[in-house]
């Protein structure tokens, strides 16, 4: 929670809607539209972590899983078997 010591407050990051400032009181203040989120800096950190995760599983390309193929013996030859 904000208390008497937020006064200097210094923005990390924004963009229109959303904002991130380090206040002088020692918290984090997370601004999502009309939301404000204050967070000690480990908590901070660790949404951090779990923002990343997120987004790179989001942005992750998805491959189609194709059937893993190995060479065998065969008929006087090598061939491919599924």
């Amino acid at each position: 929670m904000k208390n008497d010591e937020c006064s200097r407050v210094k923005t990390l990051a924004h963009v229109p809607g959303y904002r991130v400032d380090h206040c002088s009181c020692g918290l984090f203040h997370v601004c999502i539209g009309p939301v404000t989120v204050h967070m000690e800096p480990a908590a901070f950190l660790t949404f951090g972590d779990v923002i990343s995760l997120s987004v790179e599983k989001t942005l992750e390309p998805t491959h189609p899983s194709h059937p893993t193929l190995s060479l065998v013996r065969g008929l006087g030859a090598d061939v491919a078997e599924s």
